[in-house]
């Protein structure tokens, strides 16, 4: 295969020669390599207790190209999943320039409203396109070795859903506890105190503003659905500005 230039999937810059596609591969496993190293180097300063420098080596992964790339694979990958149009890797590294943690995209974020069991109650559903999606997901690898999670939650790490259904069985099994109740905590997500999100969360205001809280994307918030659903989901905004909370 010839080497080619790439197509100017972005106006006023230069993209420059992209290699064979079969050169790519290797490309992208160096990138999660650099990632990695990365990663335990946060851990590294965290162990000596050298908080400023961790942070400093976060910011770094959200700004590194390598990070970028290994985001936007992954987002990539999961969108093929459902049915959305895969990126060749030759493509992956082009629009890696395109994820930023603190400017946004133009891309539209579609909002439907999906009707709970106790009806006019609903949960508005936020599609967010590959480049969002990459940037949520390069956030989250630059802060999650800062992070403490707790060894007692499974939704996004220490084994998952495999992990706690094999933990109820055996716990049922043991006969140790007699009743179970169930909770759940009622609009979740516009309960929490963004206020402490902006003091806790080991990234600038910008990036929180941008990818965590999307507060500066609502002229390209695009509601869809039929009816009461959609008038519904309308009136909820993208970023619901919650002062209080749960921290």
């Amino acid at each position: 295969m010839n080497e080619s230039a790439a197509s100017a999937d972005m106006p006023g810059q230069s993209i420059g020669v992209i290699r064979p596609a079969h050169n790519m591969r290797p490309r992208l496993k160096k990138a999660r390599k650099h990632v990695d190293r990365l990663t335990r180097r946060v851990q590294k300063a965290l162990q000596g207790g050298n908080l400023r420098k961790a942070r400093f080596l976060s910011m770094k992964i959200s700004r590194s190209h390598d990070a970028k790339v290994c985001a936007l694979w992954q987002a990539a990958r999961n969108m093929h999943r459902r049915g959305e149009h895969e990126l060749s890797p030759n493509e992956v590294l082009v629009r890696a320039r395109e994820v930023s943690a603190i400017a946004a995209p133009q891309d539209e974020i579609r909002v439907h409203a999906k009707p709970k069991d106790r009806w006019p109650e609903f949960r508005p559903i936020f599609s967010f396109g590959l480049i969002d999606t990459a940037r949520q997901r390069l956030i989250k690898s630059a802060i999650e070795p800062l992070l403490s999670i707790d060894p007692r939650q499974y939704g996004t790490q220490n084994g998952g859903r495999p992990e706690i259904v094999r933990r109820v069985l055996q716990t049922i099994g043991s006969r140790q506890y007699k009743y179970v109740a169930t909770c759940d905590i009622k609009s979740f997500y516009p309960t929490v105190s963004r206020d402490w999100l902006r003091q806790s969360l080991p990234t600038g205001e910008e990036v929180i503003t941008s990818t965590i809280l999307v507060e500066d994307s609502h002229h390209r918030t695009r509601y869809t659905g039929h009816g009461l659903n959609k008038v519904c989901v309308s009136d909820f905004p993208l970023a619901v500005a919650s002062q209080r909370g749960l921290p």
